[in-house]
């Protein structure tokens, strides 16, 4: 740029400006180091709009970025969960003739994994049994969010479930754990390791045996019973029932005895079905009578034992 004197003038009478020599100030252009940002996306989705910052000098007053630079920020082409992050190169940026570009530096663009979901998953539904394991019906799950192409399968070789209450009930709330991902692309993915499903404990019938107690013929059907069961161990049943009879009042072995009116109550009755009767045998056996007021008549001794009465 030329630097004029036109506004010199000379304070002493004793010199005369005789012609004014222009000069020049020279301009080198200013050193900048462009930075790529840090950025971040989950895996299969579109790269994020990568940014930079200038250090260095940085930029002029008043200039901005797009004045400046010319060109795009791109980055290394594939794309992995794995590994180190992905390298944002900023080679294709160009600055104009006011700056020169000095260093370049990296960014990262960090990829997360994927979430997937799981859809299909079922539990089988069951007859109460005191605890709370579930088989599992898997052959028709499937992941959700897998992008196209990519190799990833579900792995159900450890899964269990488990119900939420070992009691009975529908729609109970199925707890499927250790599940997993294979496949060559599985690792740019995330599954969570337990997913639910919805099955019944249905209520377990409860067999109760009825053992009677034989007695003497005393003209009536009345029967004495004790009652025994296949309650699962530990639970907490009471068994009551209305009544128990022979079938009729006569002597005899191996007679029916019916009970009538079997409830049960307790903690764990909710668990149980029952049928309201039950069946035992038992003997009336015949009743021993006794004779009373029977006389014989004395006699005189004729040689035998016969009596007259």
């Amino acid at each position: 740029y030329a630097i004029t004197q036109g506004s010199l003038a000379l304070i002493s009478a004793n010199y005369s400006l005789s012609g004014f020599t222009a000069a020049f100030l020279n301009i080198t252009p200013r050193t900048i180091t462009v930075t790529a940002a840090n950025a971040g996306k989950i895996y299969g989705q579109h790269d994020p709009v990568l940014t930079f910052s200038v250090g260095g000098n940085g930029l002029a007053s008043g200039d901005t970025v797009a004045g400046v630079f010319s060109g795009a920020l791109g980055r290394v082409s594939g794309e992995s969960v794995n590994g180190s992050p992905y390298v944002i190169n900023q080679g294709n940026l160009s600055a104009n003739g006011n700056y020169s570009i000095t260093g370049y530096f990296t960014g990262a663009l960090n990829i997360t994994a994927k979430a997937l979901t799981l859809s299909g998953a079922a539990a089988n539904s069951k007859v109460y049994d005191g605890n709370t394991s579930a088989t599992l019906s898997l052959g028709g799950a499937m992941l959700v969010g897998v992008v196209g192409g990519d190799q990833v399968s579900l792995s159900t070789g450890s899964a269990v479930g488990a119900f939420d209450s070992a009691s009975a009930g529908s729609g109970r709330t199925v707890t499927i754990s250790g599940l997993g991902l294979t496949g060559a692309d599985a690792g740019n993915y995330a599954l969570n390791a337990t997913a639910t499903a919805t099955a019944d404990i249905s209520v377990r019938t409860l067999t109760v045996s009825a053992t009677a107690v034989s007695r003497v013929y005393d003209g009536s059907t009345r029967a004495e019973v004790t009652l025994s069961d296949d309650r699962l161990p530990g639970d907490e049943l009471v068994i009551n029932y209305v009544g128990a009879g022979f079938t009729d009042k006569h002597a005899g072995n191996g007679k029916t005895v019916q009970v009538d009116g079997i409830a049960i109550s307790g903690r764990d009755s909710f668990n149980y079905s029952v049928s309201a009767t039950a069946t035992a045998t038992a003997n009336i056996t015949a009743k021993a009578l006794t004779l009373s007021g029977v006389a014989a008549n004395s006699k005189v001794y004729d040689g035998n034992a016969s009596a007259t009465l």
